[in-house]
């Protein structure tokens, strides 16, 4: 092979290189970091942690006859990252707004939550915080 022959081959493999990288780059697979101890996976910035992991291993080894295995624990980490699609959707597609029982079964959810927290006080600076931020119109009566 010739010098310059060589010199091309070099040329070609440093762009195919770099091309490679680039994308990498562009992928953000150079910048990957661990996730924290305390998560188990995060899906679109949304965190599963893995107290509510190790929850869901201890509900279905309540149910199992034998010990939990690898394959156990990859199943129920499938099933809380699809929840978590799932409720993604759900919220993206504007289902709290389109369905009046679900939305109704979040806000109860919420103030029993605030109830048994004793939190009341703070529920209601919390609100009143929001409607003072809040852009709201009233429609004639």
């Amino acid at each position: 092979m010739t010098t310059q022959g060589r010199a091309m081959m070099l040329m070609a493999l440093g762009a195919g290189v770099g091309s490679l990288l680039g994308l990498l780059s562009a992928l953000q697979w150079l910048n990957w970091q661990p996730l924290p101890k305390y998560l188990v996976a995060q899906v679109n910035d949304t965190d599963i942690e893995r107290a509510e992991f190790e929850r869901a291993l201890n509900m279905l080894a309540s149910e199992k006859r034998d010990a939990i295995t690898d394959a156990d624990k990859e199943l129920v980490l499938r099933r809380l990252i699809e929840e978590e699609l799932l409720v993604q959707y759900g919220l993206s597609s504007g289902l709290l707004n389109k369905n009046r029982e679900l939305r109704a079964q979040i806000v109860k959810s919420q103030m029993d939550g605030v109830a048994l927290g004793g939190r009341d006080e703070a529920l209601r600076d919390y609100i009143e915080q929001l409607r003072s931020e809040a852009s709201i119109e009233w429609v004639n009566r």
